[in-house]
């Protein structure tokens, strides 16, 4: 599984949220907490050893003392509410962690020492009245790290933040919502958290996040990052095809520029095909004119040369299979046209235009809708250019086109401001009057 760096792009929602630095830099009265008999003696020593050491300093005592220390810090952040000393206890805890994730077995050492022991405290601390977001960021992080490297963690505390991060994710404006996202980043690495999120709706969620978001880069970034996440998971990825989860992606690759959300989308599309039904959604949504645009750029991370060419062989395999009035109907349904080789082709033509009559002509009344309503002049030009073929061919095309009220649309298009949409809607209006095409150019 490739790694992923982390990704910045600062936001409206964390304008409130206090740097990381200016926390360490505060001096907390531990001698005040002693007094006031909220810290025993025992744990004033062990905290005046550690607080404001230099590394080196901290990460000998952590090797000498580790599970002591890992205690005294569960114990402080069930111990002292003040928000300005919980906020700097749990960035210590996280910068222990993150320094050596192999620490986590100094909390897991620590099961028969409290109630919960080493997670309720954290756990409590994610839905806080006070909306402290720096806390619960903090906390999730290292629930995060604590759950994602545990053996077993009690179900009733991956019930609750499976169900609390899903309700977060019902109010995506939320900076909850950017919590519980950072959250799922953590947990989705191991694979039984991402079938329980998925079988709780949470993908579904995030699918509505990955349409709804695409100008908060920071979030739709997360959202991807645990979208690909899920989709290492055989069952889960086998069953996304009618989820619209495929054409979302298509769609961020279509929109976004952020290289590192191209990335993940793109790797989640490669950890999606040949599974299932996937292959032929992707051809549905438009991915195939995508790729020969995407392996002509010059990328960063060769990753994303790989999947692209993983990617592209794969859907050759299901063109080849596809006939060319398989390839045609599906590129028509996606309301997206190209001047692929089987549009000019007088030979599918001859062979198909016949067919066009399947389900009460449904195919031209689909491109009778994108002459009513897309915004695209290619697409314009070409379904003009397809109805006057159909025209040609057609024993009746004639009539069938004055029948379904085409020509109209086909006229209207003649003003049209591009100069290619009217060219095509001139000649195609040109084929429904006369009989000698050898004479009419094309």
């Amino acid at each position: 599984m490739m790694q992923v760096p982390g990704f910045d792009n600062s936001n409206g929602t964390e304008e409130n949220i206090i740097p990381r630095k200016a926390i360490l830099e505060r001096t907390l009265p531990w001698e005040g907490y002693h007094k006031a008999a909220i810290i025993s003696e025992k744990e004033l020593e062990y905290i005046r050893r550690y607080d404001k050491k230099p590394e080196d300093i901290k990460k000998q005592l952590i090797e000498k003392e580790g599970p002591a220390f890992a205690e005294l810090f569960l114990t402080f952040v069930l111990k002292i509410s003040n928000p300005e000393t919980l906020q700097y206890v749990l960035t210590l805890i996280h910068d222990l962690l993150v320094a050596d994730p192999k620490r986590v077995e100094l909390f897991y050492q620590l099961a028969d020492k409290g109630p919960g022991f080493p997670y309720q405290p954290f756990v409590r601390l994610v839905s806080r009245d006070d909306k402290d977001y720096y806390v619960m960021k903090t906390a999730c992080a290292i629930l995060g790290i604590l759950m994602s490297k545990a053996q077993r963690v009690p179900d009733e505390h991956v019930d609750f933040l499976l169900r609390w991060s899903i309700e977060q994710l019902r109010r995506p404006t939320s900076y909850e919502a950017h919590v519980a996202v950072s959250l799922l980043q953590a947990l989705t690495t191991k694979d039984e958290y991402r079938v329980a999120f998925s079988n709780a709706g949470g993908l579904s969620l995030l699918i509505e996040i990955l349409k709804t978001q695409q100008t908060n880069l920071q979030l739709l970034y997360e959202a991807t990052f645990v979208v690909w996440l899920l989709t290492y998971n055989e069952r889960i990825s086998v069953n996304v095809a009618d989820t619209g989860l495929i054409k979302v992606l298509v769609d961020i690759i279509k929109v976004v520029t952020k290289e590192k959300i191209l990335r993940l989308a793109i790797a989640s599309m490669r950890n999606l095909v040949d599974k299932s039904k996937n292959n032929e959604e992707m051809l549905d949504a438009g991915l195939i004119r995508m790729l020969a645009i995407l392996q002509n750029k010059k990328w960063g991370d060769e990753d994303i040369v790989e999947d692209l060419k993983v990617i592209s062989e794969a859907l050759a395999k299901n063109l080849v299979v596809l006939s060319s009035s398989d390839m045609y109907k599906k590129e028509v349904q996606s309301g997206q046209l190209d001047w692929t080789p089987v549009h000019k082709s007088e030979k599918f033509w001859r062979e198909n235009c016949t067919r066009f009559e399947e389900n009460d002509f449904q195919i031209l009344q689909l491109l009778q809708r994108i002459l009513q309503t897309s915004g695209d002049p290619l697409s314009l030009s070409v379904a003009c250019f397809d109805i006057g073929e159909f025209v040609r061919f057609h024993p009746r095309g004639r009539s069938i086109v004055q029948q379904l009220n085409i020509k109209i649309d086909i006229m209207k298009l003649m003003a049209h401001q591009d100069p290619e949409v009217k060219k095509q809607a001139l000649f195609a209006i040109q084929k429904t009057m006369v009989h000698n095409w050898e004479y009419l150019s094309k």
